[in-house]
């Protein structure tokens, strides 16, 4: 699971101070804390306690054109509120250049960068408004959500001790801050640590039960520990809150037939396909779930559906052909692996099911024929991965 964008909960949508929310990680709109929550500050350029139009450190910056600079806040609000964020940063790039030593910009700005993964901007403004305000805890978690995707491609450790100290030190500075024993719970979970993970999780939560990320999470980091029952009751908490998690959903699916709850992973399935994204993804899920319900007819449906939406799509031609062969129709599934050699000529397994076929017909040149050509395929495999 990625650490600070995850496809579950989607990509953020912006400025972050500027939109009057913390973003680090969560869905457009969706801010890691609720509305209500003590534990969190949420500062913006209207009100913060820090004023955007004083320098924070006039003695170590040089002077600048405050009418300037207090023009280029205004127009990124304006930008800001019309919802061109890209227009509102560009304003704020130019506010930083003028006077480096407002934290309140390099804020937004650091939270804009990390939205958008562009992470070594992102580090480059979380680093200045660490420096200018050491004990702001919304700087620290900016600038270890960068350092955490630089440590990604660095050679060293660094960027994630960094990172690590950060997080410890903002949990330090606030212990009821919900998005910092989140982002701990991120990176436990990046380190394979799930139990670990959940302690924070569960930490989150506790401080502001009202976010579905911290549900989604957790509800994953069970099941990575093979807590199946726990995951699933997490997943369906998330769903409460955001009917729209499509992917919570998906997991949830796949929770359920892990644990045997075959209907109710249809379900799941089900309404994706009625009325979410990733309408093929279902499809696949669901066929295979129906053939593990003895519904063989009713994953052949599932296959032709994926099939007519995608003529090319020779792994549900494969699939289907496999699902014939289950009925006692080789004919028919003949018609399929020849349809999905095709259209793949390099996969061993399709030449192995078409042999299996042909020998069902009574064919066994053939079939011996496939298998020689299986035979090559993997040959070949083998020497692309020297």
């Amino acid at each position: 699971m990625p650490w600070s964008k995850p496809e579950s909960i989607a990509p953020g949508a912006g400025i972050c101070i500027l939109a009057s929310c913390l973003l680090l990680g969560c869905s457009g709109g969706e801010s890691t804390e609720s509305s209500d929550s003590k534990s969190k500050t949420k500062p913006n350029l209207s009100n913060s306690t820090h004023k955007v139009e004083e320098s924070s450190n006039k003695d170590t910056f040089k002077s600048f054109d405050r009418y300037e600079f207090n023009k280029l806040i205004e127009r990124a609000e304006l930008y800001r509120k019309s919802g061109q964020l890209d227009k509102a940063a560009r304003e704020l790039e130019l506010a930083s250049k003028l006077d480096a030593g407002n934290v309140t910009v390099e804020l937004n700005l650091a939270e804009y960068y990390n939205d958008r993964d562009d992470y070594n901007r992102a580090y480059e403004h979380a680093q200045r408004a660490v420096k200018l305000a050491p004990n702001r805890v919304e700087a620290l978690l900016n600038r270890a959500k960068a350092a955490f995707h630089k440590a990604s491609i660095s050679d060293t450790d660094d960027y994630e001790k960094e990172a690590i100290a950060d997080l410890k030190r903002a949990i330090s500075l606030d212990p009821k801050n919900s998005q910092a024993q989140y982002y701990m719970g991120v990176w436990k979970s990046e380190k394979s640590n799930p139990k670990e993970a959940i302690k924070h999780y569960s930490k989150a939560i506790e401080l502001d039960p009202s976010v579905a990320a911290y549900y989604a999470y957790r509800g994953m980091a069970y099941g990575n520990d093979g807590q199946y029952g726990k995951a699933i009751e997490d997943m369906t908490e998330t769903l409460k809150l955001k009917p729209d998690r499509w992917q919570q959903r998906f997991a949830r699916a796949e929770f359920y037939e892990e644990t045997g709850q075959f209907k109710n992973a249809h379900k799941d399935y089900t309404l994706i396909i009625e009325s979410g994204p990733e309408v093929a993804k279902a499809r696949y899920m669901r066929a295979g779930l129906l053939e593990k319900m003895k519904d063989l007819k009713g994953a052949v449906e599932d296959y032709s559906a994926l099939i007519k939406g995608n003529p090319g799509d020779d792994e549900a031609l494969k699939r289907r052909g496999d699902v014939y062969m289950k009925l006692g129709e080789p004919r028919r599934a003949l018609l399929d692996f020849n349809a999905a050699i095709a259209l793949n000529t390099d996969l061993a397994v399709y030449y192995l099911a078409r042999a299996a076929c042909h020998e069902a017909l009574g064919n066994s040149d053939r079939a011996q024929a496939d298998r020689k050509t299986a035979e090559k395929a993997e040959h070949r495999k083998a020497i692309e991965k020297l």
